[in-house]
């Protein structure tokens, strides 16, 4: 019998998906919050977010020169690594003015994030997923 491997932990969120990573790359300077808050992603429609509201959680962006040098075209969706610092985190639809946000809240394990934008395939080409 051979051995399975463990799939990371992951999320997804309209046009935002979340995966848990062990050992983070090397990152840069850390994305600023908006209005005291994480936004991951704005919708394109009805000027709702995906939002992060805890203070000690950080986005950091990535050098995704070191990644594509070594032709690792997994982290060219990545926006940037959501660290958690040890605390859970909570993932946020935030809709002002709409009663019952579209998507439910999802509650994120400790750890560090790969935030990654979401593709789909046309038959023009593979674009970002407008949510």
């Amino acid at each position: 019998m051979t051995k399975q491997k463990k799939v990371p932990w992951q999320c997804r969120q309209g046009d935002v998906f979340l995966e848990r990573i062990a050992a983070p790359p090397k990152t840069g300077k850390p994305i600023p919050r908006e209005s005291g808050r994480i936004v991951l992603a704005h919708g394109e429609a009805t000027g709702h977010a995906h939002v992060i509201e805890h203070r000690k959680a950080r986005l950091l962006d990535i050098d995704r020169e070191d990644h594509t040098a070594v032709g690792d075209e997994v982290w060219a969706n990545v926006i940037g690594i959501l660290r958690a610092n040890g605390q859970k985190l909570t993932l946020k639809h935030d809709c002002p003015g709409q009663a019952k946000p579209d998507h439910d809240t999802i509650p994120l394990p400790p750890g560090d994030y790969a935030v990654i934008t979401q593709l789909q395939y046309t038959p023009e080409a593979i674009i970002p997923v407008a949510d």
